[in-house]
């Protein structure tokens, strides 16, 4: 599964809800940034994403203008097995 959060303006936070229907049992979560926070819902079949995004430094300004989004979060079933979703994006100047 890939999710793409788009253009996000620099020390704000954006939210992203996608439908998620997974095959297994989902035991939990996990996500590879304390930038992002999880919440799954069994009942709506939708995983939402927050990001945090942070301040962009003058160098990443100045040769590219922004700076790109590489996260995921890691999917762990009942029975041991995981799945990886991947969160894309731009992090862009105010």
């Amino acid at each position: 599964m890939f999710i793409n959060v788009g253009d996000v303006l620099e020390s704000s936070k954006i939210s992203v809800t996608k439908p998620f229907t997974p095959e297994k049992a989902v035991s939990y979560i996990d996500v590879s940034c304390g930038c992002m926070n999880v919440k799954y819902s069994k009942q709506n079949n939708t995983i939402q994403v927050t990001y945090s995004a942070g301040l962009l430094d003058q160098r990443t300004i100045s040769t590219k203008g922004y700076e790109e989004i590489h996260k995921y979060l890691t999917v762990r079933y009942q029975d041991n097995t995981t799945e990886r979703i991947d969160i894309t994006g731009r992090i862009i100047k105010k």
